[in-house]
C-alpha cells in the first residue's frame, strides 16, 4: 500500500472564481502528489509535472488531503506516468454545463477527472463510471472523509 495526496487550490482569478460558483464549492484546481512527484491537468499545458510553488502562485488557498492507496508505490507511479503528456479534456467545460459525456475518457483529462481516475486506479472507488462529470468539490467531498492526514501550504 501507498499514499496519493491530491492537492486542492482556491483561485484568485475570475475563471476559478467560476468554477467555484458553479460547483457550490471553493476549489477550483487539483492536482496530484504521489512520492513527491506532483502532476496536474492544465488548460494550457495538459497533464504535466509541476511543483507546489507553481500550484501556490495564483491561489489563496492550497491543501492536500492523503489517502491510503491498495496499489504499489510502483504500480501508481506507473498509472501516473501513463497519463503524462495526455491533452486536456476541453469537453469538460461543455459537458459540465450539459452534463452529456462521461468523465473518464482516458484520453484527455481535466484536473478533478485526473485525480478520481488516478486514485480509483490505485483502488479506491470513489465516482461510478456513468459519472457525467467529476469537479473539484465532488473529489474534495468524496476524498476528505477517508483522508489519513491534511496540510495547509498555503
Amino acid at each position: 500500500m501507498t499514499n496519493i495526496e491530491l492537492i486542492f487550490c482556491k483561485s484568485n482569478n475570475i475563471l476559478g472564481a467560476a468554477i467555484g460558483l458553479y460547483t457550490y464549492g471553493e476549489w477550483s484546481h487539483v492536482a496530484i502528489m504521489h512520492a513527491g512527484i506532483i502532476v496536474e491537468a492544465s488548460a494550457l499545458h495538459g497533464v504535466r509535472v509541476t511543483t507546489i510553488e507553481n500550484l501556490k502562485n495564483g491561489n489563496s488557498k492550497v491543501v492536500g488531503l492523503t489517502i491510503e492507496c491498495q496499489s504499489s508505490d510502483e504500480g501508481v507511479q506507473s498509472i501516473i506516468s501513463a497519463e503524462v503528456g495526455k491533452g486536456y479534456d476541453w469537453g469538460f467545460i461543455f459537458n459540465a454545463f450539459f452534463r452529456i459525456n462521461v468523465w473518464n475518457d482516458q484520453n484527455a483529462w481535466a484536473c478533478s477527472e485526473l485525480g478520481a481516475y488516478i486514485v480509483q486506479k490505485s483502488g479506491i472507488k470513489l465516482f461510478s463510471e456513468s459519472e457525467k462529470n467529476i469537479t473539484p468539490t465532488m473529489l474534495y467531498t468524496a476524498v476528505y472523509p477517508i483522508s489519513k492526514s491534511s496540510v495547509v501550504y498555503k
